[in-house]
């Protein structure tokens, strides 16, 4: 029997299962649009969140929210195009990762990126970065973690409170849409944001691939 989403009142993210609870197809369908499938389940989401928690069910958890699900192999993975690489203080990394995962997901555990250390430099870590990734703010955000993990920031003169103060801003005046991951990163970090080819000159890389120890 056919399955379907006819024309939902919303963006609505689906999952396909298998009568197993094999995901093989998940996907978005707009308000006018329609979305079948043969499988013998179709489920819809209002938030992409509620998209990946379900997919975690048959894949396992999602290393971070910037990996997509991969329908061929049935994994998650990280698309290895428009990469930026943000470098982070170690002593921050943790909680900024997590705070921006809680835009999204308030009160969750995950991280947003992966991140990168050095082999022999610990004072900074790398985020892995789409640069065109946008960023969906649950409605319900709130602000306070990612307020405690720029604070980190000014006080080690990293920021100036007034950056810190306008993402936060930003991100309460956009809850419940979509903002770009641009706008996270503060203009005085923008000169520091590094390519590929930069984080393979400062040895984050080897050979293209991650060093040892990478972490999500």
């Amino acid at each position: 029997m056919v399955q379907e989403i006819s024309k939902p009142a919303q963006t609505t993210y689906w999952v396909a299962k298998n009568a197993n609870g094999d995901v093989i197809h998940v996907g978005v369908v707009e308000p006018n649009q329609v979305v079948t499938t043969p499988q013998d389940v179709l489920v819809g989401f209002t938030t992409k969140i509620g998209q990946i928690e379900s997919i975690e069910e048959f894949t396992g958890p999602q290393p971070a929210y910037n990996y997509n699900y991969n329908e061929i192999e049935q994994i998650w993975e990280f698309l290895e195009e428009d990469l930026i690489y943000l470098p982070v203080a170690s002593g921050m990394a943790s909680d900024l990762n997590n705070a921006l995962y809680q835009c999204i997901k308030p009160g969750g555990t995950g991280n947003y990126a992966g991140e990168i250390p050095h082999e022999t430099w610990p004072n900074y870590v790398l985020f892995k970065l789409h640069r065109y990734d946008t960023v969906p703010i649950d409605l319900s955000v709130d602000p306070t973690p990612l307020q405690n993990a720029l604070a980190i920031a000014v006080a080690d003169g990293g920021i100036t409170q007034a950056e810190a103060g306008q993402i936060v801003a930003d991100v309460q005046a956009n809850a419940g849409q979509e903002i770009d991951l641009i706008d996270f990163i503060p203009d005085s970090w923008l000169p520091y944001v590094l390519t590929e080819q930069d984080a393979i000159s400062l040895g984050y890389i080897v050979d293209n691939e991650v060093v040892p120890g990478e972490g999500v």
